[in-house]
């Protein structure tokens, strides 16, 4: 039982997805620190089919608050992101590459594992 409790201090409970996800990109700002380049902004890469409760508050910190940079990565006639080009659009002051694994749309499948194993490589946080 104890081995079991023992990190339940770090588990945290949302009323939904969009509140997770908005929760996730907002922790990995705070958790990393200033780039010394890039105007102290910080960057954060995704997708241009990324999920709206991702999407629409990633412009929010980009537009309204000013807070970081993003790219959004096209996708290729299936819908998918190509992982290079992911790759490709990290820079220095990158603290976040946050992709959906399934486009709950389309059905595509992102290449998450390939980006995940570069960004944890970099040490950048993958979501």
């Amino acid at each position: 039982a104890d081995e079991a409790t023992k990190h339940l201090s770090s588990l945290w409970f949302t009323s939904c997805g969009t509140e997770s996800d908005n929760l996730a990109i907002q922790l990995a700002l705070q958790s990393t620190p200033p780039p010394s380049s890039s105007n102290g902004r910080k960057h954060i890469v995704t997708s241009n089919v990324e999920h709206p409760a991702v999407a629409l508050y990633l412009e929010h910190l980009e537009t309204e608050t000013k807070e970081i940079d993003v790219t959004y990565v096209p996708v290729d006639t299936e819908g998918r992101v190509v992982a290079k080009d992911v790759i490709a659009a990290i820079r220095p002051n990158t603290v976040l590459v946050t992709l959906m694994f399934a486009n709950n749309e389309s059905g595509a499948l992102q290449p998450v594992k390939e980006v995940a194993q570069e960004c944890r490589k970099r040490g950048i946080l993958c979501h």
